[in-house]
């Protein structure tokens, strides 16, 4: 989106997005080689820094190629120990720090004139400089409008706050029905489960319609004729491996499962999900049988949802979001942990030179970590790391929940892929009809 995150260092920054690249509408020079779209401007990290004496300056925080434009300011990056000219009064010439790796050379950023950058001040005092400055993000329109239009995009923005406040009542009313609804889907899947597990055994009645829907009718008869003889009846009822196979036909899933996960999701015999309305929230509850893993028969996953925008950002209101999740601690039985390994670590004594050889257990890739979800209460910390963790987890309990559970056959199947699939070539098609008809036109 032609923005850089800027984090905090041993520098002053602005703990807020700075935009580092030219724009259409920038003031730098017609031939500028960093003159263009926003979108597709930006070519490397540098941050905005508070400097001692003039105000702030960049500092680069990626090796940059000699040569390269930086239109901050308007200039070019390159390295103090080039014989290069320079005007001593020019108030906008700075070095930038030493790059690592190369104790001998320093980036410096030669500008021709000065552009400023959005919302930073350049006639502030250096002790007002000391502190961050927090940079505002605005329309460039926004700056050439009257006082007059900007009390009326004032009472526009108080509308939109009443808004937010009807939107959240229309999710809290959504959420109530997913209550409702969720125990009638429930009843339909304890049927299901009885199916899956062998349970209870199905009637013609109850399968009377095709294997696979997509598929020509005398083929697939004559498929299922090739894999009755290539599959005789082994008298084991329901669907052996049902879930693991569900979950390794979906993509998100698949990509979690591990070798090692697949011989304890063979013992998965149902996953449902539980929505309650106080407070708000789901539970992802995956139930096994009897194994040699670990002496828990249900492992359950539970999200707490947070209705209300946020009082300091209301504006970033987008719906139910999550505010806590928690998860089955998993009791694994002696040595059958699939979510650690055991590796050597070799540690040499400095006054005997001995290697010692010492076995150490460290977490490893697993399906099962999603029963270690990360701590929210890490938010307080601003950790973007946790953050997102935690953002992509939701994610894909929201995938279960919403897709997996309800849809378990069709991934099964694979007819989830194909439909998927499907409609990509249709909307291709349309697309390439659009633009033939586009192009007649243009003829005629």
């Amino acid at each position: 989106d032609g923005k850089v995150d800027v984090e905090q260092t041993h520098f002053r920054t602005s703990d807020k997005t700075v935009y580092i690249e030219c724009s259409p509408n920038c003031a730098c020079r017609g031939k500028c080689k960093r003159k263009t779209f926003i979108q597709d401007a930006i070519q490397y990290r540098v941050e905005l820094i508070m400097t001692k004496n003039r105000g702030f300056t960049c500092h680069v925080r990626e090796p940059i190629p000699v040569g390269s434009y930086v239109c901050e300011f308007t200039g070019r990056v390159y390295k103090n120990s080039e014989d290069k000219e320079h005007n001593p009064l020019d108030s906008y010439s700075y070095t930038v720090s030493d790059m690592s790796g190369d104790e001998n050379v320093t980036i410096v950023i030669d500008p021709f004139h000065h552009v400023a950058i959005m919302c930073v001040s350049h006639s502030r005092n250096c002790l007002e400089m000391s502190e961050p400055q927090e940079v505002l993000e605005f329309s460039a329109d926004l700056q050439r409008t009257t006082a007059r239009t900007r009390q009326t995009v004032r009472a526009l923005k108080k509308l939109q706050l009443s808004t937010i406040k009807l939107e959240e009542e229309y999710y809290r009313r959504l959420h109530e029905l997913d209550v409702e609804f969720q125990r009638r889907f429930n009843k339909l899947q304890e049927q299901r489960c009885a199916f899956v597990t062998g349970a209870k055994e199905p009637t013609d009645k109850d399968a009377d319609i095709p294997l696979l829907h997509n598929a020509d009718k005398e083929g697939l008869q004559k498929l299922e004729q090739a894999w009755d003889k290539e599959n005789p009846d082994d008298g084991v009822r329901g669907v052996p491996k049902f879930w693991l196979l569900t979950l390794l036909h979906c993509e998100t899933t698949a990509a979690m499962i591990t070798p090692a996960d697949k011989d304890v999701l063979a013992y998965l015999n149902d996953i449902t999900c539980v929505v309650e309305s106080n407070p708000p929230s789901f539970t992802l509850r995956f139930q096994f049988g009897l194994n040699e893993f670990f002496t828990n028969t249900v492992l359950e996953k539970r999200y707490v949802l947070s209705e209300n925008a946020d009082p300091e950002n209301p504006f970033d209101y987008e719906g139910l979001s999550i505010f806590d999740c928690g998860a089955t601690h998993i009791e694994w039985k002696e040595g059958r942990n699939v979510t650690k390994k055991v590796v050597e670590k070799k540690m040499r004594n400095s006054s005997t030179g001995e290697v010692k050889t010492t076995l150490k257990s460290v977490k490893t890739d697993s399906f099962f970590n999603f029963f270690d979800p990360p701590n929210p209460a890490h938010f307080a910390d601003n950790d973007k790391a946790v953050y997102e963790a935690l953002m992509s987890d939701f994610e894909i309990g929201l995938q279960i929940r919403e897709e997996v559970i309800p849809r378990a056959v069709l991934f099964y199947t694979g007819e989830i892929a194909d439909c998927q699939y499907d409609d990509c070539e249709i909307y291709e098609e349309e697309e390439e009809e659009e633009g033939d008809e586009e192009g007649n036109s243009e003829e005629n």
